[in-house]
């Protein structure tokens, strides 16, 4: 027992001590601590102030901030260094007043892309291009318009096999979208729904022309073709007939377009009608669809009200195909309509 309590004591002095080397630590170097910062910052202190008196920029100290000015410099270099790239690679191409800059062209399986950039929509555009195999400059070639162009690319062969096998004259196809890291929800929005006028006049007065002054286009025989969102904007289009697209669009094909949709807090039928009022003569050619599987209230019925009213106008020189797929949905019900207006309107 005398061993163990002598075990115990000899630990609580062990103890005792530390915490007395502790305390005295604390005592002794606090204060010496404190004297040292408090010189460093009047050194510090002085050494701004004679750089302020002498006209020098006073230097921070602060590791984190000059860590994130480093980070901020860099990042600006790296935007300064594209803008310039961005600069040096465009080139502008300007018709009766319209500019559009025009970048880089990139080289894939089916078809050429090349990056442009319109003067009214502060945005970057991708058009793609997709020629005959045997594309003859001596020869005039209907043209077929696309929106949405990065999920089309997959149908751009069947599209091809068309004239291939002798279905119909060969044509240009000639897709319009965006970069592919776009937000392709959020960006369609944009320009089919929300200010449609500004995509229409960038494809009217930049894109078609650039386009039909680099490839032999007969600009009498255009198509302009799209589907959901795209649809609507197909539509749209049509009741600017006699304003900005006035003799630019012979043929339309659109699947489900959005009736539910508006711009401006004008819908669709609101459009049609005051065109109506405008002009009794709808010089187009439009092939619509719907599926069979599309939901009735949002689809169906406000497309089959739509076709009986345009119907009832009684439009000059207007010829309106409307077909409900069975078996299709939403989603599958754009490539066949796409392909049968195809047929249709560029038939051999």
């Amino acid at each position: 027992m005398d061993k163990k309590k002598r075990i115990v004591k000899m630990t609580v002095n062990f103890l005792f001590l530390l915490l007395l080397l502790g305390v005295l630590f604390v005592v002794v170097y606090t204060p010496i601590r404190a004297r040292l910062i408090k010189q460093n910052d009047q050194d510090q202190a002085t050494q701004a102030l004679d750089q302020a008196e002498n006209g020098e920029e006073v230097k921070q100290e602060s590791v984190t901030e000059t860590e994130q000015e480093t980070v901020t410099e860099t990042e600006q270099e790296i935007e300064q260094k594209t803008e310039q790239e961005t600069e040096q690679e465009v080139t502008v191409w300007e018709q009766d007043g319209y500019k559009l800059g025009i970048g880089q062209t990139e080289e894939r399986e089916l078809w050429e892309q090349t990056y442009v950039y319109p003067e009214n929509i502060d945005d970057v555009f991708v058009i793609d291009v997709c020629l005959p195999e045997n594309y003859d400059e001596n020869q005039m070639y209907p043209v077929v318009y696309l929106t949405d162009c990065y999920w089309r690319r997959g149908d751009y062969e069947a599209m091809r096999q068309l004239y291939v096998t002798g279905k119909t004259k060969e044509f240009i196809l000639i897709g319009i979208g965006y970069p592919d890291d776009y937000n392709f929800d959020v960006i369609r929005e944009r320009d089919l729904l929300v200010a449609p006028d500004e995509f229409l006049t960038m494809i009217v007065k930049g894109v078609i022309p650039y386009m039909e002054a680099k490839f032999n286009v007969d600009s009498s025989n255009r198509t302009f073709c799209g589907a959901s969102y795209g649809g609507y904007f197909m539509l749209y289009s049509l009741f600017q007939s006699d304003g900005l697209t006035q003799n630019i669009f012979r043929n339309y094909i659109l699947a489900s377009p959005t009736f539910w949709k508006s711009t401006k807090g004008e819908s669709l039928n609101d459009l049609e009608s005051e065109y109506s009022l405008r002009s009794k003569k709808l010089p187009a050619n439009v092939y619509l669809s719907v599926g069979e599987f599309e939901e009735d209230t949002y689809f169906q019925q406000p497309i089959k009200e739509f076709v009986e009213i345009v119907e009832s106008r009684d439009y000059q020189e207007f010829q309106l195909g409307f077909q409900i797929y069975e078996g299709t949905d939403h989603y599958t019900v754009w490539v066949p309509t796409l392909l049968d207006g195809l047929r249709l309107f560029l038939e051999k």
